[in-house]
């Protein structure tokens, strides 16, 4: 039996994980096994390895509350050498933090009732009632509170219950904090509130239930992040796409002159990118810096600004349009980098900006960005028909007329509507050719006298 085995060892001694006897039977309840070693004769030979009586006595209140052991939680508090707020000299708990921690609401009850203070903490400064809302013991929290604890006691780093809480997703301890008072603007030592660590942590309905309560969405910490920012670094969308409904601002720069665009590229988090491009958010230098070496961002930014250049495109706004084009493509790549996504990309580009600049009058210009796209691929009879369109306006009907005839032969047979489109062209640049040099042949036979 295991109370033979503790009745002839020495006390003192470490039997199990580094505990004494008296710690062991102390945490699985064992009454009459803690009375007696209790009230045996202790005696330490070797303080390096033994603990005396009342270290143990120490030790094995606070493991029994840890686990909820009232009837000798409530003998160990009548041992002389036993301080009800006193810490485990090994986990550096005491009874009331790792009840609190352990949800352990009666023995928690008890110790209260014994005089143990809610405002002291463990060795790492934690209280009982933050710790209990870090790990979601609600009756704890509820019974703390009703004991008169301060709702927004703090820890060492200023962080209140309420931030432990939203933290770790706990909703039914925020609404009980919330309800009980808790300040919704308290700020850590990082300047960060409970949004803010909500935010951090990625807990959406947290989030939105702390914004239904009025917490300010566009508090800055003491880096300049607000809840925004602290959302692009979990990187979870959905709570970046309620912030923004909510009205969180976009273009918002911290102190690093990082924007929550930015800080997602840094992050490499292309559904958080996408979102904030969705709604508008601007690139700037620091964008690019950051995309850099990211090809499947570089991606993202570089379709995003088609996609708009494209929209203008068909609004008439061509010189916009046309910016938008130019301006993509002095992002690319180095040309040795570029695999077959990005030059197919870059194709688009010259194809597009082409046609802007003929629509524009900018006609020779037109034509080098065909010419581009000839030399990334020579097949290309979108090429060679932007080149002929551009080459008809500048009145080169021979040179037109030969890359309409190299696009016919180039396009998909089976694609008969872009064929019919080339043929008309084609028809279009004869018909302008015969023209002009009917023209041309009744100014070189002169004037008629007839």
């Amino acid at each position: 039996m295991k109370l033979t085995c503790f009745a002839f060892t020495d006390q003192g001694i470490p039997y199990f994980h580094c505990r004494c006897p008296l710690v062991e039977a102390a945490k699985n309840g064992r009454f009459n096994v803690v009375a007696f070693l209790s009230g045996c004769e202790w005696t330490v030979t070797d303080p390096r390895t033994e603990v005396d009586h009342a270290d143990a006595s120490q030790q094995a209140l606070v493991q029994a509350a840890g686990c909820g052991v009232d009837d000798v939680v409530e003998y160990l508090l009548d041992v002389a050498e036993v301080t009800v707020d006193g810490h485990d000299s090994l986990s550096g708990e005491t009874a009331l933090t790792l009840a609190s921690s352990n949800g352990h609401k009666s023995t928690v009850v008890l110790l209260i009732d014994r005089g143990a203070q809610a405002s002291s903490s463990n060795v790492k400064c934690m209280n009982a009632l933050a710790l209990a809302a870090r790990d979601g013991q609600w009756a704890v929290v509820e019974t703390l509170l009703h004991s008169g604890t301060y709702v927004d006691i703090v820890d060492s780093e200023q962080r209140t219950p309420l931030m432990m809480a939203a933290s770790e997703d706990h909703s039914g301890i925020v609404e009980l904090l919330l309800d009980s008072g808790a300040d919704l603007g308290a700020e850590d030592r990082q300047g960060q509130t409970s949004l803010s660590w909500a935010c951090l942590k990625g807990r959406v309905a947290i989030a939105q239930y702390l914004l239904d309560r009025g917490a300010p969405i566009d508090h800055a910490d003491k880096s300049g992040k607000t809840a925004l920012d602290l959302a692009t670094l979990n990187g979870n969308p959905a709570l970046v796409q309620l912030l923004l409904e909510r009205g969180a601002l976009i273009e918002h720069v911290d102190l690093y002159g990082m924007r929550p665009l930015d800080r997602a590229i840094s992050c490499r988090n292309v559904p958080v990118v996408q979102n904030f491009l969705r709604r508008g958010a601007k690139l700037g230098p620091t964008t690019w810096n950051m995309a850099s070496g990211k090809p499947d961002i570089m991606l993202v930014l570089l379709n995003k600004l088609l996609e708009d250049g494209n929209t203008l495109y068909r609004k008439g706004r061509l010189k916009e349009a046309a910016y938008r084009y130019t301006y993509a493509l002095n992002k690319f790549p180095p040309e040795h980098e570029l695999d077959s996504t990005f030059k197919q990309l870059q194709i688009n580009f010259y194809l597009n900006t082409s046609r802007c600049k003929r629509k524009l009058n900018e006609v020779h210009e037109s034509v080098e960005f065909a010419e581009k796209v000839l030399k990334l691929k020579p097949t290309s009879f979108e090429a060679y028909y932007a080149r002929a369109k551009a080459l008809k306006d500048l009145r080169r009907y021979d040179d037109a007329l030969t890359d309409i005839q190299e696009a016919v032969r180039l396009v998909p047979s089976g694609n008969s509507d872009i064929r019919h489109v080339l043929f008309r062209l084609k028809d279009d640049i004869q018909s302008k050719s015969a023209l002009d040099h009917t023209a041309l042949n009744q100014e070189n036979a002169g004037p008629s006298y007839l």
